[in-house]
């Protein structure tokens, strides 16, 4: 019996001492892949519901997000667009020190977008021709490489990730019709300084920059473009994988839930860029939102 109970503590501690290890791997607030539940304004209205849970140093999580347009009718929730991101990551401590860890991490992610409606009203965009009732595919496969650096003292936090990702089976191109997926490479870049100003309150600022490089891969197809009368439908050899760049900029206060490592942020945010999902990838946008998200870590 005392043989089966000090293995049993010997697994428990080792169990313990993976958990700690996961519980290290942060999520940053300005990424727009933080898993969590939450809605913004941005303009129209944006909805997100999902989380991330951990086991040993394994953090496995998704969300599901539903987003309007501003060039189509609004409905009382949005329902223009979708987009679904799952993640499983395994980090490892490099080192850990009093007041700071270094981690490496690994893993896979998948993230896929679909519109839920067509659009019926005349438009002179071609970017929103992506609502033209045809099926159009946007995928990314994506398996990244990375470190997180986290310092901290008793009130401050900083944490600093790179991240390079290569992505296969991929397309975001939802303006080239067809199914053809193609391979590419890009690096995201991104950090958070947090600062505890009370017991139960904190404010933070964050960063994130994702670039995703042109892949080889191509296909003739037919797109539309800019025309005297509207859009007009020019065919041409076009990358199945386009250049694309983000920069997000968030700033907010958060207020710890009961949930062990669950909390509230209160946020305004800028992003400049392609803006995630079902979009066509020509498009930049400059957007100011603020929200409201429920997530750990």
């Amino acid at each position: 019996m005392k043989y089966h109970i000090s293995r049993l503590t010997v697994f428990l501690g080792m169990w313990g001492a993976a958990v700690s290890v996961a519980s290290d791997l942060r999520q940053i607030p300005a990424d727009p892949d933080l898993m969590g539940t939450g809605a913004e304004f941005h303009g129209t209205l944006q909805m997100k519901a999902g989380d991330r849970i951990s086991f040993g140093m394994v953090d496995l999580g998704g969300f599901v997000e539903v987003r309007n347009e501003p060039q189509v009718n609004q409905g009382l929730f949005p329902n223009h667009n979708w987009r679904g991101f799952i993640s499983g990551i395994v980090s490892y401590p490099l080192f850990r020190e009093m007041q700071g860890t270094l981690l490496l991490f690994s893993g896979l992610e998948h993230e896929s977008a679909h519109a839920t409606m067509g659009i019926v009203e005349s438009t002179a965009d071609p970017y929103a021709m992506i609502y033209d009732h045809q099926y159009r595919k946007f995928i990314l496969n994506a398996l990244p490489v990375g470190a997180e650096l986290i310092m901290y003292d008793a009130v401050q936090r900083l944490v600093i990730r790179g991240c390079g990702s290569w992505y296969f089976l991929s397309k975001n191109t939802p303006e080239l019709p067809g199914l053809d997926v193609s391979n590419s490479g890009g690096i995201t870049l991104n950090g958070e300084y947090r600062n505890q100003v009370a017991r139960y309150l904190s404010c933070y600022l964050s960063v994130h920059e994702r670039f995703i490089f042109r892949g080889s891969g191509r296909r003739n197809g037919e797109i539309y473009i800019p025309g005297d009368d509207g859009p007009e439908v020019q065919r041409r050899s076009y990358p199945i994988i386009r250049r694309s760049n983000t920069i997000t900029v968030t700033a907010g206060i958060s207020l710890p839930l009961f949930e062990a490592r669950r909390q509230c942020d209160v946020y305004v945010r800028f992003l400049y860029g392609n803006i995630y999902g079902y979009v066509d990838s020509r498009e930049q946008r400059a957007m100011v939102a603020a929200g409201v998200t429920l997530w750990g870590k």
